[in-house]
Order: structure tokens, then C-alpha cells, then sequence
């Protein structure tokens, strides 16, 4: 699965930048245009947030998960006295 990495995060802060300026000189022209697809982006910068913060959670609980596997994995060998089959991704 991939991961939004920093330079997807700076993308995407600088797409929105683009856009705000892109508005800025269409406002003299198009002022009610501009305040409609200003909401509209307002809307989609929301909804980019929550997408990122639930990516994050996935990447954090992902890597709780492998942690508790492997810990696990470690313990029954000890207890076993066996190395356990690791599994090839």
C-alpha cells in the first residue's frame, strides 16, 4: 500500500497555493465566480485534510500491528523453543 510521503504533502500544499493565485487574478473579472470556486476549494482542502489524517492513522496502527506480530512471533518461539516460519512478503 503506498503512503502519502512529504513531497505529496508539499504537492498538494502547493496546488492549492496555485489555485489561490490563479483566483486572485481572475477576481477583478469574475468576483462571484471567484467566491464560488473559493467555497469549493475550501470544501476539497477539508476533505484532503481528513484523508491525510486517517492515512496517517492506517500508517500508524499498519506499524503497531507489525510491531505486536513480530513481538508475538518472538514469544512463542521462546516458549516453543522453535523459530516459527517467517513468512515472505
Amino acid at each position: 500500500m503506498g503512503y502519502m510521503t512529504d513531497d505529496t504533502y508539499d504537492g498538494l500544499d502547493d496546488l492549492f497555493v496555485e489555485i489561490r493565485l490563479c483566483l486572485a487574478h481572475l477576481r477583478d473579472r469574475e468576483p462571484e465566480a471567484v467566491d464560488k470556486i473559493k467555497g469549493l476549494v475550501r470544501q476539497l482542502e477539508l476533505w484532503v485534510e481528513s484523508l491525510t489524517v486517517d492515512s496517517l492513522r492506517l500508517k500508524s496502527l499498519e506499524t503497531i500491528m507489525s510491531r505486536t506480530t513480530e513481538l508475538a512471533k518472538g514469544l512463542r518461539e521462546k516458549l516453543d523453543g522453535t523459530p516459527q516460519a517467517r513468512k515472505k512478503p
